[in-house]
């Protein structure tokens, strides 16, 4: 049965934002990529088009809460309102504590914490606003819950509190009928999972850590991320799901 609700995917043309992006509008949803490289949203929200889904990407640069207001009074103006939003846009790197700038340690938590809390703070306005039984899910990582090697410290307090956000927003929410969950997934083969190889070893080593002895597919994610918006989890909230291959339980 198609999925007739407008989706929002933040950062959603390239790895596991994009896997989403095509599965939502392959179900028949009407999917709203944004993000801050306007050539590669526009790329792959015409490949859709082209297909004859239904998809729009608008540049958003989730850093900006003038932005923000922007692209979700964009979605109210041409869909109406909005029924589900994958918090996806993030970024990665990071340096040891003793090494990293101040420039590179504030731009990972304005995109990754503040740029959150911008969509979630916008987001709730419009599904409130419209009395929507919406559904939102954040891109965590387990750098959310565990530490997995060197140079990572502000992108793991970031992701930190994406997870204290994704919890206090589901509280807040709820009574609203909203839905507010996460999704923390493990090593995915993705570009930012190929960069990691270079900071713990080499292509063996992941795979070697992981119980289940491989990475992730991005489709392995995007499976996860539409149940926690159907009706099958309608009493999953403030939740966050591990994908990682046994990788959370060690």
């Amino acid at each position: 049965m198609p999925i007739n609700k407008t989706v929002l995917v933040t950062g959603g043309y390239t790895g596991i934002g994009l896997e989403v992006s095509s599965n939502f509008a392959k179900a028949g949803a009407t999917v709203i990529i944004s993000g801050r490289n306007e050539e590669d949203g526009l790329l792959e929200a015409e490949k859709l088009l082209q297909l004859g889904f239904k998809c729009s990407f608008f540049k958003t640069d989730i850093r900006s809460e003038e932005q923000v207001k922007e692209l979700i009074n964009k979605i109210e103006k041409n869909y109406g309102s909005l029924d589900y939003a994958f918090n996806n846009a993030g970024i990665g790197g990071g340096s040891l504590i003793w090494e990293q700038n101040e420039e590179e340690f504030l731009d990972i938590f304005d995109t990754n914490t503040k740029g959150l809390w911008l969509c979630l703070k916008h987001q709730l306005r419009l599904m409130i606003k419209k009395n929507i039984k919406g559904s939102i899910v954040n891109n965590l990582s387990v750098h959310a819950q565990k530490i997995i090697f060197p140079g990572v410290a502000a992108y793991a307090a970031s992701k930190h509190a994406g997870l204290a956000l994704t919890k206090a927003a589901a509280i807040e929410a709820a009574d609203k009928g909203i839905r507010i969950n996460a999704v923390s997934p493990g090593p995915i083969d993705t570009a930012m999972y190929r960069n990691s190889i270079k900071k713990i070893g080499n292509e063996d080593t992941w795979p070697q850590l992981i119980p289940s002895g491989r990475v992730g597919s991005t489709r392995e994610v995007s499976d996860v991320v539409m149940w926690l918006c159907s009706d099958a989890a309608s009493f999953v909230n403030g939740e966050v799901i591990n994908i990682s291959g046994g990788f959370s339980a060690k």
